[in-house]
């Protein structure tokens, strides 16, 4: 065999690695596939076969060039694959490629819709999510107090703060029981339940979800074009901290990043439409519903309004812009102090109660820039770093607004009440479409800085691997796995199927979602005082109210050290314990309320 011959044979084996490495690339990141053709069973997996088969054409192309320019002739080898793929790029056609981003990104967004209904729990569990819908379900009556159970005839003991569900507390005149949580999430959720039905509620967030993905795509379209924008779509359906809450019981963080996001899209166009300009607010407002501890960020557009309002020569158009921003949140903040003054007594206490103090600390401070940027690094790789160069590549008046919005969020959770896990990531989702935006830009524009042929596949390559490593840190933390959730609505089912309807449960964490798949009444035990428990199971018995005990297993040693040990009130229900083994029920007798 010739030289030529040997030359030709070292570049068609490299072809052969680069092909098999990238396979092993889609492997690691999509975890591989199984199917039969015709009774035949093809499957790849696993890592390992690849890599070897990719090693063998590795050596045996080092093997093949001719010695003594083996480096020479391979790395000319790479050169012309790398060649190749940039010639095949720069023939393609603007407009197919620019249609070819705009259906990927559309895509991606119905994608994540797709995974949120597949995988999400669409459950009530705790008291973030049980607040959330059941609060729905009052916009959607009407109906904004409710009455506690038994109303003025109830036992000795039993107060209303026992009889209030988790994610509700008592109203200013103790009377009543009204929703902690914002209203924002459950007004748009009651309009879905209104038009198709109670359990449309769940779908609101695989919806936003999917229009948050979309909106980054815009956002990064205009800030840098439609490969900045694919490649930050893309990143964020991937982020395990937004697969994480899409996936769980509902919750409003995802809500609160879609309606920022879509404001943020539409704040460069106000400037030739007074109609972008009120919807922009009307974003904005829908946001501030949804989360008003951000309230905040509704200045980040209204700076940049200001400041075009200050230098444009047609003032009175650009402050008339302005003004129609500016109703969305005025109104919206308007809604939330009314609200509060209704269900809580003030316009400035919020249904968590005085919140400096207990939830805004200084000394919250270093905790809280010790684990975000941690929990950021290892769910998002150490690339996310990255994001912080984004402006030295790209200066505009819209990538200054977006770091401004950035920093004001860092700012509104910079004191709040430290986390110790990572998904505490959620309260920065609104800032997760900019973060991504930034690192895509310094990714596409660095490597516009190496030589033509590396600047597409490299922008690849890296996109690639973090988006490997992401989904792999998904894996570990099991971020499409919700079925843990879906114990409160298998046990709340089972409380309706099973227990009579004047039963009475107590319970905690399952005192919101008991309720809502049963319509039982609910007391939590943990509001009442030590000891209690006994009298007043005893006198609901004596009226002819079954009294039942229902509690995590994490509960029970709180219940055992106010009360003594449910055993000795009750009988654990088998059935229930067989259907959800991490909860236990308990029917409680008589004879052994007596018991001392």
């Amino acid at each position: 065999m010739g030289e030529s011959g040997r030359e030709r044979l070292a570049y068609r084996l490299l072809v052969i690695a680069s092909a098999v490495l990238l396979w092993t690339v889609v492997v690691g990141w999509t975890g591989g596939f199984a199917l039969s053709v015709g009774g035949m069973r093809l499957s790849s997996r696993s890592l390992r076969n690849p890599l070897i088969l990719a090693g063998i054409a590795l050596a045996a192309a080092c093997a093949a060039a001719p010695r003594g320019r083996r480096l020479r002739v391979l790395a000319a080898a790479g050169a012309r694959i790398v060649g190749s793929v940039d010639t095949a790029v720069a023939a393609l056609n603007p407009h197919y490629v620019r249609r070819a981003a705009d259906l990927l990104a559309a895509a991606t967004a119905v994608a994540v819709v797709a995974i949120g209904v597949a995988w999400g729990s669409f459950v009530v569990g705790g008291a973030d999510s049980y607040g959330y819908v059941s609060q729905a379900r009052l916009w959607a009556t009407g109906t904004l107090r409710v009455e506690p159970a038994f109303g003025d005839d109830r036992p000795a003991g039993l107060t209303n703060a026992a009889l209030t569900p988790l994610g509700y507390r008592l109203s200013s005149d103790q009377r009543s029981i009204v929703p902690i949580y914002a209203p924002g999430f459950p007004m748009l959720a009651s309009v879905f339940a209104r038009a198709a039905g109670p359990d449309a509620v769940f779908y609101v967030m695989p919806l936003m979800a999917g229009i948050t993905v979309l909106a980054t795509y815009l956002l990064g379209m205009a800030v840098s074009g439609r490969a900045v924008g694919l490649l930050a779509a893309l990143l964020m359906a991937l982020s395990p901290a937004f697969l994480f809450q899409l996936t769980r019981a509902p919750m409003s963080d995802i809500v609160a990043a879609g309606w920022w996001t879509l404001a943020l899209v539409l704040l460069p166009r106000t400037r030739s439409s007074f109609a972008c300009s009120l919807v922009t607010g009307l974003c904005a407002a829908a946001a501030i519903l949804t989360r008003p501890n951000l309230v905040a960020l509704a200045i980040v557009p209204a700076a940049w309004l200001s400041w075009d309002a200050a230098t444009n020569p047609a003032r009175r158009k650009a402050f008339m812009r302005l003004a129609l921003y500016a109703l969305g949140p005025v109104v919206a903040s308007l809604v939330v102090a009314g609200l509060n003054r209704y269900w809580y007594g003030s316009a400035t206490e919020s249904g968590y109660g005085l919140l400096a103090g207990r939830l805004f600390r200084w000394d919250y401070l270093w905790p809280n820039i010790v684990n975000y940027p941690r929990w950021m690094i290892e769910s998002q790789t150490p690339a996310i770093a990255l994001a912080l160069l984004a402006p030295w590549f790209i200066r505009s008046a819209l990538v200054t607004v977006c770091a401004g919005f950035v920093a004001t969020i860092c700012l509104c959770y910079a004191v709040y009440l430290p986390m110790d896990v990572w998904w505490a990531l959620r309260f920065l989702l609104p800032a997760f479409p900019i973060v991504l935006i930034f690192l895509a830009v310094t990714i596409v524009h660095g490597a516009r800085l190496l030589p033509l042929k590396l600047q597409v596949l490299l922008p690849v390559v890296i996109a690639v691997v973090i988006a490997a490593q992401m989904r792999e840190f998904g894996r570990e933390q099991n971020v499409l796995d919700s079925t843990d959730e879906r114990r409160f609505a298998q046990i709340g089912r089972y409380v309706a199927e099973t227990l009579p309807a004047e039963a009475v449960v107590f319970a905690v964490m399952h005192s919101g979602s008991a309720n809502f798949y049963s319509g039982r009444a609910t007391v939590r035990f943990e509001a009442l005082p030590p000891g209690q428990f006994a009298p007043i199971a005893r006198e609901l018995l004596r009226r002819g109210r079954p009294v039942f005990i229902l509690m995590d297993l994490g509960e029970e040693e709180e219940f055992a050290r106010r009360f003594g040990p449910a055993s000795r009130f009750g009988t654990l229900d088998a059935r229930a314990a067989k259907l959800v083994p991490s909860v236990a029920l308990y029917r409680v007798d008589e004879p052994r309320v007596r018991a001392p």
